[in-house]
């Protein structure tokens, strides 16, 4: 049975209509994909209701080809009439577009197929229909009473939380007999708590978690976590300037991974922009690291059966022991550099667990940090920049320094400085304990003699 969603027939109507309406008026093919979303939000300050919040959106975005030429093109105006005139201006401008020989749609072979019915990958929860406004204040009160005791001397002064479901609909159709649909609900709630210690000094903490199914998240202790992560960032000192091990949690250890997965863009490759480039089918990283992508399991944030050009994804190796062995190239960088045509970008990215002198298929953070024994443990990413080209990077970075695999205090103006090529070929764990509600699955990391400057 067909999932429900909140895309109407007569919405999936109109979409043909466009694909039909632009090639009775010349187009050579045409893409076109019908997006709708719905969100909520219940924002709650200090245990009382602040903001409520409703947004639907809805638009119709086009992908022409004409006599050569190529436009994307989007609107708002879903009625039958203004969408032929939509196309009809479209057609007429991409013609005024010098041609392109390397714009087409996909090879008909290369896309999905079965994902017709947009919840083939179970993302879609029903319960979203069924939440009306009552019971959505309920969850964010509740939610949000329950900091706990404060802890280390210091008192809480303010509690900001929000709940937040939302629908994400989308509908795609072309001319060579296309027909996808992707529809996926998300649940969240998140918390950031301000204490204050005897001195005065304020520190915040942040933590939230989501789920595609309402049923399934776990938002017991988001407020209270919040809490402790606020009051354990009391009292920090500065650290000696100089080479660290680190330890990354799985709350920010992708703030790490996305500059190898830009890098690995066919278009930054094209324009020079990668420090990747010409390092296919070569060692560039750790034997240690095995990246891979898994974008068809069931159930999971981040799964998805086709890209924006309707190509059907399947899992592949990314990275293998540290061989480059995956770019990520649509229909339009293949043609024009003569790579291979995969996708347009990773979906759910996933790593091979690892720890030396141990034989433990699951490895948490906790293993990892005893492991290390001494080192910075690292909590949170502020600010900073990786060049795309060379991989020189720079991140303002919070955590705790630890001992003998314990913490032992907060560090602060910690900047951590370094080359992502000599980084990742430092790689020395990787663990098994991604977090759920992330659609990249990258769980915590350590890394040896990384370069950090106070």
């Amino acid at each position: 049975m067909e999932a429900k969603g909140i895309i109407q027939d007569n919405e999936k109507m109109l979409a043909r209509l466009c694909v039909s309406t632009a090639l009775d008026k010349g187009a050579d093919a045409v893409r076109i994909t019908l997006n709708k979303t719905v969100q909520n939000s219940v924002s709650v300050l200090n245990s009382v209701i602040d903001r409520i919040s409703y947004n639907e959106d809805r638009s119709i975005s086009a992908c022409i080809f004409a006599n050569g030429s190529y436009g994307s093109f989007s609107t708002n105006r879903l009625e039958e009439e203004d969408l032929r005139s939509f196309i009809g201006q479209a057609i007429e401008n991409v013609r005024l577009l010098a041609p392109d020989p390397c714009r087409s749609l996909p090879e008909k072979n290369s896309k999905a197929t079965g994902c017709s019915k947009g919840d083939e990958l179970g993302l879609y929860d029903p319960a979203f229909l069924g939440l009306d406004q009552e019971r959505r204040l309920k969850i964010a009160t509740e939610a949000a009473d329950g900091t706990g005791t404060p802890v280390q001397g210091c008192i809480v002064e303010a509690v900001e939380a929000e709940y937040s479901d939302s629908c994400d609909d989308e509908y795609m159709v072309d001319s060579d007999g296309f027909e996808g649909r992707h529809i996926e609900t998300r649940f969240g709630f998140c918390a950031e708590t301000t204490v204050k210690d005897a001195g005065g000094n304020r520190y915040s903490g942040y933590w939230w978690d989501s789920s595609w199914k309402l049923d399934t998240m776990d938002i017991g202790g988001v407020t209270a976590t919040s809490l402790q992560k606020a009051a354990a960032k009391a009292g920090p000192f500065p650290i000696e300037p100089g080479r660290y091990d680190i330890v990354v949690d799985p709350c920010c250890a992708s703030r790490l991974v996305s500059p190898i997965i830009q890098a690995l863009n066919a278009g930054n490759i094209q324009q020079n922009n990668s420090f990747l480039k010409d390092r296919l089918d070569t060692k560039a990283f750790s034997e240690n690291l095995t990246l891979y992508d898994r974008p068809v399991d069931r159930h999971c944030v981040g799964s998805r059966l086709y890209d924006s050009e309707g190509v059907a994804t399947v899992e592949r190796t990314v990275i293998d022991k540290g061989v480059v062995k995956t770019c990520f190239t649509n229909s339009y960088m293949a043609a024009k550099t003569g790579m291979e045509h995969t996708v347009d970008n990773i979906s759910r990215a996933c790593m091979v667990p690892f720890i030396w002198n141990c034989r433990k298929k699951e490895i948490n953070l906790k293993d990892i940090m005893a492991a290390v024994r001494d080192g910075v443990y690292v909590t949170g990413f502020n600010g900073g920049n990786c060049n795309d080209a060379t991989g020189d990077f720079s991140f303002g970075i919070e955590g705790m320094l630890f001992r003998n695999g314990q913490a032992v205090h907060p560090v602060c103006e910690v900047i951590m400085t370094g080359n992502m090529l000599e980084l990742w070929n430092s790689l020395a764990a990787v663990g098994s304990d991604p977090r759920k509600c992330s659609g990249w699955q990258i769980p915590a990391l350590a890394f040896r003699n990384v370069e950090l400057d106070a």
